[in-house]
């Protein structure tokens, strides 16, 4: 079986009850790009630092100032005019900033300024095979595989959902992982099962048998890179390197066994997990380790041999637009080719957004209004209520290439493609 990821126009949202590649009007939209008002993101954050004449113009519509703002504005002026820096060169730094839309001071998760989202659905497409969802991956080109919860099944689908092939297993899957061109295994897929790894062909024949890595271990979540698998144990609280014949080769990320002595910050305090799982991804740009820490509301970073980076780790609980709030967000991260973050956050937040590797905001993808309910064109379960009033509703996210993202539902048994909108 060769597997293929579609290069043509994309098909809008379909249920895929016949099994073929149909094109059904979708009658919604959830965000028009032609409405999208862009700004410099980067300028957001650095504005305070340019100088006057090199900062770049940008047109922002309807942009207004509160009273309050203007306020600030003025004490901040009178301040830096009395301490000799030019009254009418700070008010015109003040002005500019207050003027783009802040992310921070949002009283509602589901009010995102409409300037911060980059992306609108191109269409979602419902995987009738699958009874209790499972595992999620994805590859670059658009292969989409998912596996059973509880029967040693994988399904290979197109982006339209159209079923390529079905993989008999040995046992049931709770991870999976394609290999890339420039990783370990090109071609071919990488599945955990709980406690140990095995190497398949893309027609489901096992090309590697090793033995469990330990006895309880709980594998959700897998990346390559050019000569290593990680596997991220959710229950050992720890990030498991292994070599291309399987041998485990380091341990990433064990908590001390003592807190030092000298509260060293250098030290990775460990992974927090409460009901949620570890997540994580290498970067396809620097080949850095990003790993989702949930129950500290950040993204770790290790260098390729697992040292924790702790100047370039980020993230914050907080309820607010770039912020990672409840008990246990981010829950699913993913690399973008050019190595920006993409995460994805649980229960009412529903949040999927997209950070430099540096964990300065980038976009949003899309935010509750867009996942909680399924699109109109697919008919919701029979539990569609239950699942809605859940407190906990995962969902997992796939960057694949042209900047696309996948944004996988299981207890909705969707997924959904988003297309950037944004200008490069």
């Amino acid at each position: 079986m060769k597997l293929y990821g579609h290069t043509g126009p994309m098909n809008p949202y379909s249920d895929n009850q016949s099994g073929e590649n149909v094109a059904v009007p979708s009658g919604e939209a959830e965000f028009s790009g032609e409405d999208v008002s862009f700004f410099d993101r980067e300028r957001w954050h650095d504005v305070e630092t340019r100088d006057e004449d090199d900062s770049p113009e940008v047109s922002l519509p309807n942009a207004t100032l509160s009273s309050i703002s203007v306020a600030i504005l003025l004490l901040v002026s009178v301040v830096a005019a009395g301490s000799g820096l030019g009254f009418v060169y700070y008010i015109h730094q003040a002005t500019r900033w207050a003027a783009l839309p802040n992310p921070d001071v949002s009283n509602d998760y589901r009010d995102i300024p409409q300037a911060w989202i980059g992306y609108t659905t191109d269409m979602a497409v419902r995987f009738r095979e699958v009874e209790i969802p499972g595992c999620f991956a994805a590859s670059s080109q658009g292969d989409v595989f998912v596996g059973e919860k509880d029967k040693p099944t994988l399904y290979c689908y197109s982006l339209q959902g159209i079923l390529l092939a079905t993989l008999t297993l040995d046992d049931i899957p709770t991870a999976v992982v394609f290999g890339e061109v420039d990783t370990l295994f090109p071609g071919q897929l990488v599945v955990a099962f709980r406690n140990r790894l095995a190497v398949y062909s893309t027609d489901g024949k096992q090309q590697t048998d090793w033995p469990p890595f330990r006895e309880n271990g709980q594998v959700y979540s897998l990346a390559l890179s050019t000569n290593a698998i990680f596997a991220a144990d959710s229950a050992g609280l720890v990030v498991l390197r292994f070599d291309e014949s399987g041998k485990l080769v380091r341990e990433i990320g064990r908590k001390p066994k003592e807190t030092p002595k000298d509260d060293d910050e250098n030290v990775f305090p460990g992974f927090v997990v409460f009901r949620s799982t570890i997540s994580l991804t290498v970067s396809k740009a620097t080949g850095m380790l990003f790993v989702a820490n949930p129950g500290r509301h950040r993204v770790e970073v290790f260098d390729p041999d697992g040292h924790w980076e702790p100047s370039q780790s980020w993230g914050e609980a907080s309820a607010e637009l770039f912020g990672f709030s409840g008990c246990c967000n981010p829950t699913w991260i993913d690399s973008l080719a050019d190595g920006r973050i993409v995460t994805a956050e649980e229960s009412s937040n529903l949040r999927v957004k997209t950070f430099f590797a540096n964990g300065k905001p980038d976009w949003v993808v899309a935010g509750p209004d867009t996942l909680t309910y399924p699109p109109s064109n697919i008919p919701s379960p029979e539990n569609v209520r239950t699942v809605l009033a859940s407190s906990e509703r995962p969902i997992r996210v796939a960057a694949i290439s042209g900047d696309r993202i996948i944004v996988y539902d299981p207890v909705l048994r969707i997924f959904r493609l988003f297309l950037p909108t944004y200008k490069n």
